[in-house]
């Protein structure tokens, strides 16, 4: 799904960001005169969210300095959310309607 926050007209109409976007779509070139395109500000959400939330990974005993040591807690984590990934895939989703 998809949901339009703002129409060109208010973006470049906003305050924090209308100057920014005047200055970004002025050299574009338009086919209808006084038209101006913004691409819509907006943001694609799904239509459904999972969360897992897996055993939490301590790193009190990792000395910072020691790239072997983070490397090792890194791959740990990395597999920890590709494995949560997975299982929310094959256990949740897949019954999910």
């Amino acid at each position: 799904s998809f949901s339009i926050a703002l129409d060109s007209q208010e973006l470049l109409d906003a305050p924090a960001v209308g100057e920014f976007f005047k200055s970004r779509v002025e050299p574009l070139p338009s086919f209808v005169d006084g038209d101006v395109f913004v691409p819509p500000l907006g943001a694609i959400t799904p239509s459904r969210h999972y969360f897992l939330f897996g055993r939490p990974i301590s790193t009190t005993e990792i000395d910072a300095s020691n790239r072997t040591e983070c490397q090792s807690v890194y791959n740990l984590a990395r597999d920890a959310v590709e494995e949560g990934i997975v299982r929310l895939q094959e256990e949740v989703r897949s019954r999910d309607p």
